[in-house]
């Protein structure tokens, strides 16, 4: 929910700050900015799929060895990086709308924002469908359902949240929450997935 709360809120947004004062762009001018969205997209894409690779044949030496030292939690470290990048997205947005600058850096904002978007999103659905291989519709369903309500529901207090509070510090409390949030909720599965593992282990199970 977090992870798509905010890239769908500059998706919602964006228009009302690129067509009046400073920035003045046209309508097609304003409709070509969604490039930096899908190329933000695409690049996520692209890091989500050979990363998630990367640690999976990474893991452990080969074949066999590889899959009996396994775990599904090796998957949520492919969000680091992409959370990274979102966060460092959002304040570049804030920044650059907060100081008036120029739209690149509006672009490359929301270019690192989507990339972290859709690249963390890749490694949590990995992990969840392959931690729970026998639930996959329903594991499906309540990403899908988290993804709509924060997607959904940023469009109503966003607008008014700027009015108040002013770009600055909305992106800038973004970038905190998204931060906070990955921390509080992927370190605690990660290091519970280690100690059942562990705990498998010592009863002659096989981690």
């Amino acid at each position: 929910m977090v992870n798509f709360t905010w890239p769908i809120g500059i998706t919602v947004t964006i228009s009302s700050f690129l067509l009046p004062p400073p920035y003045l762009l046209t309508p097609v001018q304003d409709a070509s900015m969604r490039w930096a969205g899908i190329i933000g997209a695409l690049l996520g894409f692209v890091f989500g799929y050979f990363f998630n690779a990367w640690i999976y044949f990474s893991s452990s030496p080969s074949g066999v060895s590889r899959r009996a030292n396994w775990r599904p939690e090796y998957r949520l470290h492919g969000v680091w990086g992409p959370i990274f990048s979102m966060a460092i997205g959002l304040v570049l947005y804030g920044l650059t709308l907060n100081f008036q600058k120029s739209w690149v850096g509006l672009a490359f904002g929301w270019i690192l924002v989507n990339l972290g978007m859709i690249a963390s999103t890749v490694a949590i659905t990995a992990f969840a469908l392959e931690k729970y291989p026998a639930y996959a519709t329903i594991v499906s369903a309540i990403i899908n359902m988290w993804r709509t309500c924060g997607g959904f529901s940023v469009g109503y207090f966003q607008p008014s949240w700027i009015a108040r509070s002013g770009v600055g510090v909305v992106f800038g409390l973004q970038a905190v929450v998204v931060s906070v949030c990955i921390v509080l909720f992927i370190t605690p599965v990660i290091w519970l997935g280690k100690r059942e593992a562990a705990r498998r282990t010592g009863s002659g199970g096989v981690a």
